[in-house]
């Protein structure tokens, strides 16, 4: 009887209007850490650097490494929801596993990195893996969950004009992903709570996933990031780096761009400006994007020309807007149909729809068909909910507010009670938290996982953050993959 060969797959998952390409560098520094890596050193904050030796003595025993990037999802598909993008995945995960499986490869272990959006498609992910019965993790050990720049809170307002606008606006322009990602969705009639409060829920199958997981890993840009904010993607109910420039933020990080000390300096109460009289009218405008912002003379040129670039432009993106969102419900409707046209030649033939995968097409399970999968496994879900809604608020101790002095900006998100509860229940997993230093560039969201290195070369800012995650995987991986 043939061995098969044991294979560890990952799987990378993209974010919202993302395409494979943009992953491209974390499969590149994923494949070196896995070949190169002979000797681990683990840092002081927790990270493991890769190096290679050529007289270093080969390490424990390892998988092979199959990397897979998630395709199903790429560009306005990502409109659709996170639940759906997820079980375009699922699909694309059965079908990779069967096709190993053909060649006489056994996936013995299985890790998932998302970035952006992709972190919550993956968090849905496990959820939906884990609901099958057996559980997919019973036949593949859940080995390394990682999530960088991810909006594990959704995208939290702050309380500025642009801010304020741009949640409004999200949660309307983007379909059922925007929706979820600013947390104004009600799932379904049994659970009206936002996607992303049951998906944090310790009683739910989502939570529960996580946990199975050997390493969590957490990703969070310190600064800069101006899709997900930090709070957001470092699990925290405060933002303690507001107007870091401004107080004078000092980190001490690593030659990864991993920060592992901060600090302001103190004020000198001398020096201190005495706080400005109670205006009638205090609201903050906000911050411009980056690409908003030019040298002279373009910024006067922008300024002069705006009060009829601005409207022009916005009407222009309201209505591509429209369009791409009317085109996503329009799809959604029509997979709520295949489904149930699927649903009843299966039942005709007494058949599975699909032998390789429960999700029957590459376009992924309905609303509905997702639903009923997740429920499979809860005992009870009306009577979590009540449960859910009836506990009390916790109240976490913030693990950033030692760092700092008490300090009230006059900018800071406006962080609500649902946010509260899941800081608390993703918390309670332990994840590894990593927190990342770019200062000197306009949006390190894309730079963190060096999304676009030829049209923007600050994007290889990033490469050292990728190859700490990547380190972190493949030590993990070797861990997991020897007997002891």
């Amino acid at each position: 009887m043939t061995k098969f060969k044991d294979v560890h797959l990952v799987l990378l998952i993209h974010g919202l209007w993302g395409k494979p390409e943009h992953l491209a560098a974390a499969v590149d520094e994923l494949h070196a850490a896995w070949t190169d890596m002979t000797t681990v050193d683990i840092a002081s904050g927790g990270g493991s650097s890769v190096h290679s030796s050529p007289d270093a003595t080969p390490r424990r025993q390892r998988d092979d490494l199959v990397v897979l990037v998630a395709e199903g999802m790429t560009s306005k598909l990502t409109y659709d929801g996170v639940d759906v993008c997820a079980s375009r995945c699922a699909y694309e995960l059965d079908r990779e596993i069967a096709r190993l499986e053909a060649d006489g490869r056994h996936v013995a272990r299985f890790s998932v990195m998302g970035y952006s959006l992709g972190g919550l498609v993956a968090r849905y992910l496990v959820g939906l893996l884990n609901a099958r019965t057996p559980s997919f993790f019973d036949a593949h050990e859940p080995v390394t969950f990682s999530a960088l720049a991810s909006p594990h809170l959704g995208i939290p307002r702050y309380n500025t004009f642009i801010s304020q606008a741009l949640s409004w606006l999200g949660g309307r322009l983007l379909s059922r992903t925007g929706e979820q990602i600013y947390v104004v969705d009600s799932y379904s009639e049994l659970d009206e709570r936002p996607l992303l409060e049951i998906m944090a829920d310790p009683k739910q199958v989502f939570h529960k996933a996580l946990a199975r997981f050997r390493d969590i890993h957490i990703y969070a840009n310190l600064v800069n990031d101006n899709t997900v904010p930090f709070p957001s993607a470092a699990i925290q109910m405060s933002d303690p780096f507001v107007k870091w420039k401004e107080r004078g933020l000092q980190v001490k990080y690593d030659h990864q761009d991993i920060a592992h000390q901060w600090s302001f300096p103190q004020p000198d109460p001398l020096t201190v400006a005495k706080p400005k009289a109670k205006q009638w009218f205090n609201w903050n405008i906000g911050t411009l994007p980056p690409t908003l912002r030019f040298r002279e003379p373009y910024s006067t040129i922008i300024l002069v020309l705006a009060p009829i670039l601005i409207p022009v432009l916005f009407l222009l993106v309201i209505i591509r807007f429209s369009l791409d969102t009317s085109r996503s419900r329009l799809r959604l409707q029509k997979l709520t149909r295949a489904q149930m046209e699927a649903n009843r030649t299966a039942a005709g033939t007494s058949s599975p729809v699909s032998p390789m995968s429960p999700i029957p097409s590459v376009h992924g399970l309905s609303i509905d068909g997702l639903r009923a999968a997740i429920r499979k496994v809860e005992r009870n879900i009306e009577q979590d909910f009540m449960d859910a809604v009836e506990t009390p608020l916790p109240l976490d101790h913030d693990e950033f507010d030692d760092d700092f002095e008490h300090f009230e900006p006059d900018v800071h998100p406006l962080m609500t009670d649902r946010q509260a509860r899941m800081v608390h229940w993703l918390n309670a997993l332990d994840p590894n938290k990593h927190m990342v230093w770019f200062p000197d560039c306009p949006n390190s969201h894309a730079v963190i996982v060096v999304r676009d290195p030829e049209r923007m070369p600050i994007h290889e800012r990033g490469r050292g953050v990728l190859r700490h995650w990547a380190g972190e995987v493949a030590l993990a991986a070797e861990t997991a993959a020897t007997p002891f």
